[in-house]
């Protein structure tokens, strides 16, 4: 399964806020490899158990175990890391978002997380180099 950094960037947001957004629009087991990822990359608190016979870990614990209502359905809520905060502050702007995915949108996630940042300091008087 190939890593979409637009679900990556959702899920960041829904979780931000505390599971009242909208739930991102994606097939289930797309959404878990994500959350594994989101875990694995320290922007969520969770844990991962179970693997399987790759290693890979199939099951994934929220930290304190919090369910959120959203719309009628329940959701796991993953607080965000610190990592994670980071992030999507630098992402969260819509126009800046788009900004970047279309020029580094596919390469690293460390890439992508540079470029906004770069796009941040660019924009604030007196922080330009």
């Amino acid at each position: 399964m190939k890593r979409d950094m637009n679900l990556i960037r959702e899920l960041l947001l829904f979780y931000e806020s505390d599971c009242s957004l909208p739930y991102p629009d994606a097939h289930d087991d797309v959404i878990a490899q994500h959350i594994i990822w989101l875990i694995e990359a320290d922007l969520i608190a969770g844990r991962l158990a179970d693997s399987s016979a790759s290693g890979s870990p199939r099951f994934f614990f929220p930290i304190d175990g919090r369910v959120i209502e959203n719309n009628g359905q329940e959701y796991n809520y993953f607080p965000l890391t610190w990592n994670g905060c980071e992030f999507i502050d630098a992402a969260r702007d819509e126009t800046r978002w788009n900004k970047t995915m279309s020029i580094v949108g596919g390469l690293t996630f460390e890439v992508i997380k540079t470029y906004l940042q770069t796009l941040i300091v660019q924009s604030v008087t007196g922080l330009k180099s």
